[in-house]
């Protein structure tokens, strides 16, 4: 190496150098450099090897110096936190150390709950763990409580955790602890009583199924109808634990003894039901009579208890205002179907007599509803079928009702616009030129020949479209084909009808009633506002109208 390629090697270690932060003291450095150096000048050095030497120690001061500038930088500490990391580490310490002392606390909390739920039953562990109430509540605690839930836990979690923790001991309950805790001190509200039945059902019917269930092996001393105070103690303990909760032995529908929770007015009942909204009773009597309508659409019980049930379901109909909830779907369809099998006519109360004659207890039963003594909400449906009976000894509005008719009725009761079920589908088509110009074909065909025969071979959706067509040119004989003998149309939402283009759209339903649905939407009304046609088969199987559902 000459001193060009020397003197451009140190140029480069220099600024390699100056790069590096400076952590040892320059003057120190130079200062043990000049002391090395004088002990070295005491003795002659060749020129060369001088050099050489000068390069070596510049070399290795430069690297000593690179060496112990990293080994200072690594031993250095963790730049500190700001003030805002700081706070927020905390918090997440604070939240974690929360969360842990809230696991530890409901676990001994649910532990001891549902062992003295388990005593109070009389079961085993086993037994109590195989109800799907308590399967679904153990399903709840564990998402609340497992390791990935402290993993995740999150402000939010920490500010609801007791939220969490009424969710789930509240629903670790028996029918009798919940009436036990009901405030006796005022009458509950509405929604306060809706609580207590929606927490009640499901543990209530998993009771009732599971002490019937242990009855199977004494059905036979049960019917022997000995004193209840020599059955065997097995059998006393278990109808005790069930009177305990709110249920009655009694005889079911197949002929068994079997137990049925009646928490209301059995003989058994709970003295804190007294406080439950009146409004509310149509769950509880739900839950306790189950369907009223049996096989081939004959009522279950009297007529007269049917009556008072249905009365019961309609009271709590009308007050609900959580009309989605499932129990109120489910009260609803038990009630529509009850009342349109009654005001068809059951085998048990007929609408008419072996002789085809109108059965007078049928008509003292409309007459009863018409007079507003058992419904306000079918209370219109029973004057109109009154009506068609007094005038034509037959009635097109008994001939096709169905449960869809009793639902438009309760939405009316309550104020509300008709609408279509959940599962309703409609199939809609739009009403634009060409649609206008096919159903005008119709119409020609019709008028050339050949009526009768067009007519029956109809869809649903095109007999009600040629049904508005010639209600717009006025053709009172087809509008008299197309409906069936003495049914009354009012059309004078259609009177303006001057081109089916003011018509959007038409819909037909694919839901399963007894007759079909087809919706009319018209151009200058909303999307959620149509007028909905009912049809059904008259006596040769053929669709015609029969109805404007709204």
């Amino acid at each position: 190496m000459d001193d060009k390629q020397f003197e451009k090697r140190m140029a480069l270690l220099k600024k390699s150098y100056d790069r590096l932060d400076t952590q040892l003291d320059p003057s120190k450095v130079l200062e043990q450099i000049d002391k090395e150096d004088a002990v070295h000048n005491t003795q002659p050095i060749p020129v060369k090897r001088k050099k050489a030497s000068v390069w070596l120690v510049s070399i290795a001061s430069v690297f000593l110096l690179g060496i112990l500038g990293t080994s200072y930088r690594i031993q250095q500490p963790e730049e500190p936190l700001n003030s805002e990391q700081q706070i927020m580490q905390e918090k997440q310490e604070e939240q974690q150390k929360t969360y842990q002392d809230w696991v530890k606390e409901l676990t001994e909390k649910y532990k001891h709950q549902k062992e003295e739920i388990r005593k109070e039953l009389m079961v085993s562990l086993d037994e109590l763990n195989a109800f799907p109430y308590i399967q679904n509540i153990e399903n709840e605690f564990n998402g609340y409580t497992s390791n990935k839930s402290a993993e995740r836990i999150t402000a939010e979690m920490a500010e609801n955790l007791q939220h969490m923790e009424d969710s789930v001991l509240e629903k670790l309950t028996t029918p009798k602890r919940l009436f036990e805790a009901i405030d006796g001190k005022r009458l509950l509200t509405f929604e306060e009583s809706y609580k207590i039945y929606d927490l009640y059902e499901q543990p209530a019917i998993q009771l009732e199924s599971f002490y019937s269930g242990l009855l199977e092996p004494y059905e036979h001393l049960l019917k022997k109808k000995v004193p209840s105070s020599q059955y065997p103690l097995e059998l006393q303990i278990i109808i005790e634990t069930a009177n305990e909760q709110g249920m009655e032995l009694s005889i079911n529908d197949n002929g068994s003894y079997a137990f049925k929770a009646n928490p209301i007015n059995g003989a058994f009942a709970f003295e804190e039901a007294k406080y439950l909204h009146p409004d509310s009773l149509g769950y509880f009597e739900y839950s306790q009579k189950g369907y009223l309508v049996m096989d081939k659409d004959d009522v279950r019980y009297s007529l007269e208890e049917t009556l008072e049930i249905l009365a019961s379901f309609e009271r709590t109909l009308l007050a609900d205002k959580n009309s989605g909830s499932t129990y109120y779907y489910m009260l609803r369809d038990r009630f529509e179907y009850t009342w349109a099998a009654l005001l068809r006519g059951t085998p048990k109360h007929p609408a008419l007599l072996a002789d085809g004659t109108i059965n007078k207890d049928y008509i003292t039963l409309l007459q009863q509803v018409a007079d507003g003594k058992h419904s306000k909400v079918v209370r219109q449906i029973a004057a109109t079928i009154l009506q068609e009976l007094a005038q034509q000894q037959t009635s097109t509005t008994r001939d096709g009702l169905a449960a869809y008719d009793i639902w438009q009725a309760l939405l009316q009761a309550k104020g509300k616009k008709a609408g279509f079920r959940n599962y309703d589908t409609f199939h809609f088509s739009y009403m634009d030129e060409a649609e206008a110009v096919r159903i005008d074909k119709l119409y020609q065909q019709y008028r050339e020949g050949g009526k009768e025969a067009l007519l029956n071979q109809l869809s649903p959706i095109d007999m009600v479209a040629l049904y508005l067509y010639a209600i717009m040119v006025g053709d009172q004989a087809l509008q008299q084909a197309l409906v069936m003998p003495n049914t009354v149309m009012d059309t004078s939402r259609f009177n303006h009808l001057d081109s089916l283009t003011a018509i959007s759209q038409l819909g037909e339903s694919n839901a399963p009633h007894k007759y079909p649905l087809v919706s009319v939407r018209m151009k200058e009304d909303s999307n959620d506002k149509a007028v909905i046609i009912k049809l059904m088969k008259n006596n040769n199987g053929h669709n015609r109208i029969i109805g404007i559902a709204d």
